[in-house]
């Protein structure tokens, strides 16, 4: 990843979190220059819920219908694009996705501010995931 002019590593964690306790099910660590769209499959298999909450980088119509496929109730929020802003349904949509939501953001702000998360104190995606677990 580049932050100027100067190179870094850097990495993305994608996790599976229960909307009840906040409690974290499922983990993958990627690259992170890897978009957040294809990573939906790899989290989905691990869930027992009816609905799927998530944030706006997974939005999209392949996500949607992939949710649909697994029975899921779709739980994406809703994301403007350019000349085509959000409906007023869609905002209502994304105040509620985002009401279930803070319960799994609490459980990444508890990891960076209690233990440290916000770097990775390793190189290499296995071991980046094994400190996550």
């Amino acid at each position: 990843m580049k932050k100027g002019k100067r190179s870094y590593y850097g990495y993305k964690a994608f996790a599976a979190v229960d909307c009840e306790d906040g409690y974290i099910t499922t983990v993958r660590v990627k690259p992170a220059n890897a978009p957040e769209v294809k990573e939906l499959p790899s989290l989905v298999a691990a869930i027992c819920a009816v609905r799927f909450y998530s944030d706006k980088g997974y939005a999209s119509e392949s996500n949607r219908q992939f949710l649909r496929e697994w029975g899921f109730k779709d739980g994406i929020m809703r994301k403007g694009y350019r000349n085509h802003p959000l409906s007023c349904l869609d905002k209502r949509i994304n105040k509620f996705i985002s009401r279930r939501r803070y319960v799994v953001e609490q459980g990444f702000g508890t990891l960076k501010r209690l233990f440290g998360f916000s770097r990775a104190s390793s190189v290499g995606l296995e071991k980046v995931e094994s400190q996550f677990c």
